[in-house]
Order: C-alpha cells, then sequence, then structure tokens
C-alpha cells in the first residue's frame, strides 16, 4: 500500500483477503480471558477482552466425596458433613481443610450434596449452609417413626444459590435417634458444584 492509497477510515471488504486470517498461525487451545478481539460496538470498532464473552456454564465445577473413614453424627446436632477428599477440582474450589465449596467469582451456581447414614434413626435432617447461615429453602427430612431399628438412607438437598466471589458453601445434616449415635459413611457421601452462568 502506497502512502495514501487508502484514506483513513476506508479499509472495507474489498481491501481484505481471507489470508489474513489463514496466513496466520491459529490459536489451537481455548483463548485465556485477556486474550482480545475485535468486535462492532453499535458501528465503533473497540477490543474486548474474551473474559467478557465466554460462557462460564458448566465451569468450575467440584466433585468432592468422604473418604478415609466414616463419620459420627451426634444425636440432634446439626453438624458438617466432612467430605475430605476433591476426587475432581481443576479450579480449586474446594477447601479440604473446612470441607466447604469457595466461589470464585459472582454468578448462578448448581449444588447437590449426600449423606449416606445408618443407626437407631428416628428422623435425618439435611440442608446447605452460606457463610456459616442455614440455608431453610434447601432443608430436606426423612422420617422413620418406628421402633428401636436401626435404618439406612441417603439423605440429599439440592440448590441454586446466587454467590459473590469467596462466599462458601458447606453441606449439614442433623439426626434423632432412638439410641446410641449415627454414622456418616465414606460410602455414598458425596457433594457436587457448578457454575450456571
Amino acid at each position: 500500500i502506497v502512502t495514501g492509497g487508502i484514506a483513513d477510515d476506508a479499509v472495507s471488504e474489498e481491501h481484505l483477503d481471507a489470508t489474513a486470517l489463514t496466513g496466520n498461525a491459529a490459536l489451537a487451545e481455548t483463548p485465556a480471558d485477556t486474550d482480545e478481539v475485535l468486535i462492532s460496538d453499535g458501528g465503533t470498532l473497540k477490543r474486548i477482552d474474551f473474559s467478557y464473552i465466554k460462557s462460564l456454564a458448566g465451569t468450575q465445577i467440584v466433585y468432592a466425596e468422604r473418604t478415609g473413614g466414616n463419620q459420627t453424627l451426634s444425636d440432634n446436632t446439626w453438624t458438617k458433613v466432612e467430605y475430605n477428599s476433591d476426587n475432581y477440582d481443576p479450579d480449586s474450589n474446594w477447601d479440604t481443610t473446612n470441607d466447604r465449596y469457595i466461589a470464585p467469582s459472582a454468578g448462578r451456581y448448581y449444588f447437590t450434596a449426600t449423606a449416606y447414614l445408618w443407626g437407631k434413626l428416628q428422623n435425618v435432617h439435611a440442608q446447605f449452609y452460606l457463610n456459616g447461615s442455614n440455608l431453610s429453602d434447601t432443608y430436606h427430612i426423612i422420617n422413620f417413626n418406628t421402633s428401636d431399628t436401626t435404618h439406612e438412607c441417603s439423605v440429599r438437598s439440592n440448590g441454586i444459590l446466587n454467590l459473590s466471589a469467596s462466599d462458601y458453601v458447606e453441606f449439614y445434616a442433623k439426626s434423632d435417634v432412638h439410641s446410641g449415635s449415627v454414622t456418616i459413611d465414606q460410602i455414598g457421601t458425596q457433594f457436587l458444584a457448578f457454575r450456571l452462568d
């Protein structure tokens, strides 16, 4: 292009060829959050970081479970279920020390948690806690109302939560017993979380 060959603001499709793209190296991976693309914002060209346009649905996933032995659930006491093994946690959002999910950024998240229990149960309750406070709309209860008999059950809660960055979510259970204590078994005790948007 010679000086003055194309006027300012006059680069259009007739001046471009596909080799402007095909002649350059391909990015063979998901763009980094700070990679930039060019867009038209109401006719004005602007650059934008990829982080603003990528989909976050299905990301920031955690799958944790209990390993290394069972946990005792005291009678009629809300007790945090200890998921001490993060089997899948690519973004390191699970706190294995405190048995909780920590939101890396603001958004809507889906949670489901299960605890497999056995003992001489009258009933068992479960719910999520957000930042140390119970979420009553995730409350779940199983009633047996039977004699002094050993029962086995899985108690579960589900929820869609609007979280801010650094919010944390835990799963708690409580049981009334005929006698003795209740065991949370390491088998069948799992916690799953992922971002919706």
